[in-house]
Protein backbone atom coordinates (compact mmCIF):
# COMPACT_ATOMS: atom_id res chain seq x y z
CA UNK A 1 0.00 0.00 0.00
CA UNK A 2 2.62 2.83 1.18
CA UNK A 3 6.06 2.98 2.21
CA UNK A 4 6.80 3.18 5.68
CA UNK A 5 9.48 5.47 7.78
CA UNK A 6 10.71 4.45 11.48
CA UNK A 7 9.91 7.62 13.54
CA UNK A 8 12.23 7.06 16.83
CA UNK A 9 9.34 6.91 19.43
CA UNK A 10 9.22 3.03 20.47
CA UNK A 11 7.32 1.36 17.21
CA UNK A 12 5.28 3.78 16.27
CA UNK A 13 5.31 4.30 12.22
CA UNK A 14 4.50 7.06 10.30
CA UNK A 15 2.49 5.81 6.80
CA UNK A 16 2.27 7.67 3.72
CA UNK A 17 -0.81 6.74 1.64
CA UNK A 18 -0.62 6.77 -1.98
CA UNK A 19 0.94 9.90 -3.69
CA UNK A 20 1.79 11.22 0.29
CA UNK A 21 -1.48 13.17 0.38
CA UNK A 22 -2.39 11.22 3.78
CA UNK A 23 -0.33 10.99 6.71
CA UNK A 24 -1.04 9.28 9.39
CA UNK A 25 0.85 8.15 12.79
CA UNK A 26 -0.26 4.74 13.93
CA UNK A 27 0.38 3.47 17.77
CA UNK A 28 -0.68 -0.15 18.89
CA UNK A 29 -2.38 -0.47 22.11
CA UNK A 30 0.72 -0.64 24.10
CA UNK A 31 1.79 2.78 23.26
CA UNK A 32 -1.03 4.15 23.74
CA UNK A 33 -1.17 2.89 27.18
CA UNK A 34 2.43 4.40 27.68
CA UNK A 35 1.10 7.88 26.13
CA UNK A 36 -2.11 7.94 28.50
CA UNK A 37 0.08 7.28 31.65
CA UNK A 38 3.13 9.56 30.72
CA UNK A 39 0.18 12.27 30.63
CA UNK A 40 -1.51 11.21 33.71
CA UNK A 41 2.23 11.39 35.47
CA UNK A 42 2.90 14.74 33.88
CA UNK A 43 -0.53 16.15 35.47
CA UNK A 44 -0.33 14.51 38.63
CA UNK A 45 3.35 16.40 38.78
CA UNK A 46 2.34 19.46 37.91
CA UNK A 47 -1.27 19.25 40.25
CA UNK A 48 1.26 18.29 43.70
CA UNK A 49 3.86 20.56 43.00
CA UNK A 50 0.59 23.64 42.92
CA UNK A 51 -1.69 21.96 45.22
CA UNK A 52 0.94 20.80 47.42
CA UNK A 53 4.59 22.69 47.08
CA UNK A 54 3.70 26.07 46.13
CA UNK A 55 1.41 26.48 49.89
CA UNK A 56 4.47 24.94 51.61
CA UNK A 57 7.00 27.02 50.10
CA UNK A 58 4.74 30.25 50.44
CA UNK A 59 4.49 29.49 54.09
CA UNK A 60 7.97 28.71 54.45
CA UNK A 61 9.54 31.80 53.07
CA UNK A 62 7.23 34.31 54.59
CA UNK A 63 8.17 36.89 56.93
CA UNK A 64 6.75 36.46 60.43
CA UNK A 65 5.29 40.17 61.50
CA UNK A 66 4.73 40.05 65.45
CA UNK A 67 1.39 42.63 66.47
CA UNK A 68 3.16 45.72 67.74
CA UNK A 69 1.43 47.65 70.83
CA UNK A 70 0.69 50.29 69.10
CA UNK A 71 -1.39 52.30 72.24
CA UNK A 72 2.43 51.62 74.46
CA UNK A 73 4.34 53.00 72.12
CA UNK A 74 2.31 56.36 71.64
CA UNK A 75 2.09 56.40 75.33
CA UNK A 76 5.76 56.61 74.87
CA UNK A 77 5.69 59.78 72.90
CA UNK A 78 3.98 61.80 75.58
CA UNK A 79 6.32 60.68 78.16
CA UNK A 80 8.73 62.95 79.79
CA UNK A 81 12.34 60.66 80.62
CA UNK A 82 15.03 61.79 82.89
CA UNK A 83 17.74 59.61 83.89
CA UNK A 84 20.60 60.63 86.37
CA UNK A 85 23.70 59.83 85.70
CA UNK A 86 26.44 59.56 87.83
CA UNK A 87 29.84 61.20 86.86
CA UNK A 88 33.25 62.98 87.70
CA UNK A 89 34.40 65.73 85.45
CA UNK A 90 38.57 65.62 86.18
CA UNK A 91 39.66 68.66 84.01
CA UNK A 92 43.86 68.46 83.45
CA UNK A 93 45.36 72.20 82.62
CA UNK A 94 48.24 72.03 80.21
CA UNK A 95 50.84 71.96 83.33
CA UNK A 96 50.58 68.26 84.48
CA UNK A 97 50.53 69.44 88.01
CA UNK A 98 47.04 70.91 88.31
CA UNK A 99 44.37 68.86 88.48
CA UNK A 100 41.45 69.95 89.24
CA UNK A 101 38.34 68.09 90.25
CA UNK A 102 35.29 70.14 88.94
CA UNK A 103 32.77 68.01 90.64
CA UNK A 104 30.75 64.66 90.96
CA UNK A 105 27.41 64.17 90.90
Amino acid sequence: MGSKYKLGYADSYLVHCGNAAERRLTLNSEQMADLSRQYISSLSILVVTLFIGVPIWWKTTEVYRCPLPYNEIEKLRNMHVSRWIMSRWIIVSRCNACVISVGTH
